[in-house]
């Protein structure tokens, strides 16, 4: 796997302040293809646009990563896992491996924050992703898209695991219009999320939007890392590890309150963590 310069903790902006275990987790900007779609690599963690005569931000939520032993110790705690419970189609079901993921198994390539052009690298992942994506090309053809783009490497190590490898997302999100967890898999029965063909065994790529940039959003995921059963025999996977990452949009905050609203971005991943705790 090509590697490019790694952004260790100390360097990295404050969208990245909710790192814990950056030895797990790294930043290496690289850009590449996964399922035809052509990523930016590139890490953008805010931006703003202006749409409908307003001004607007799109910040990128501070990347976590949750370790196996974080996960089951929190257990149902954890609303992603409580989601995911509840969410399982019959058949399926999980645990949580009792081994932790070796240094340097996630590489996050792209965290791209996306809205509406100008300037022109807001609109960047949507464009080069237009050409395998009709809601992509719309994106473009229409000026009028919220989102970001995720790609994440997978590359084992030591015991990581090899075999039989998929991921798993669950979502807080109200693309919808209504605040709703829901497993990202296309509201079929299969739990994995490479069936809607955005991953493979060695890289995760998502791009969600909205095509309503003049409206605040918010996009909350925890992908897996998952061992299991192929999707034809429901079964019991296995979980290694998760990243919780997403986006929100909202109208730019007046100038005099710009200095409040940085500081408060170190605080962001913890909090909204906290308050999906709540729900």
């Amino acid at each position: 796997m090509n590697k490019g310069p790694v952004l260790k903790l100390a360097f990295l902006p404050l969208a990245f302040a909710g790192l814990l275990a950056a030895d797990t987790l790294e930043v290496q900007p690289f850009a590449t293809t996964v399922a035809g779609i052509d990523t930016t690599g590139t890490i953008q963690t805010a931006i703003g646009y202006t749409f409908g005569g307003t001004n607007w931000v799109n910040n990128g939520n501070s990347l976590n990563y949750v370790s196996a032993t974080n996960l089951a110790a929190q257990g149902l705690e954890d609303p992603y896992l409580q989601a995911l419970s509840n969410n399982l189609a019959a058949g399926w079901s999980y645990n949580v491996s009792n081994q932790d993921l070796a240094d340097g198994s996630f590489l996050v390539q792209t965290y791209d924050v996306q809205g509406p052009t100008p300037p022109a690298t807001n609109g960047d992942a949507f464009a080069a992703a237009a050409p395998a994506n009709p809601f992509s090309q719309n994106c473009v053809n229409n000026n009028n898209c919220a989102g970001q783009e995720f790609e994440m490497a997978y590359d084992a190590s030591g015991d990581d695991p090899v075999d039989d490898i998929h991921w798993v997302q669950v979502l807080y999100e109200n693309l919808d219009g209504t605040p709703t967890w829901e497993i990202d898999n296309g509201n079929g029965t299969i739990p994995y999320y490479d069936e809607l063909g955005a991953a493979t065994a060695s890289s995760f790529l998502d791009l969600p939007g909205i095509n309503r940039a003049g409206q605040p959003w918010f996009f909350d995921a925890e992908t897996y890392l998952v061992s299991g059963p192929d999707s034809a025999n429901p079964g019991q996977f296995t979980i290694y590890g998760a990243v919780d990452w997403g986006w929100q949009n909202s109208p730019a905050p007046e100038p005099a309150t710009l200095v409040m609203a940085g500081a408060g971005l170190v605080l962001v991943g913890v909090w909204r963590r906290n308050r999906n705790r709540k729900s």
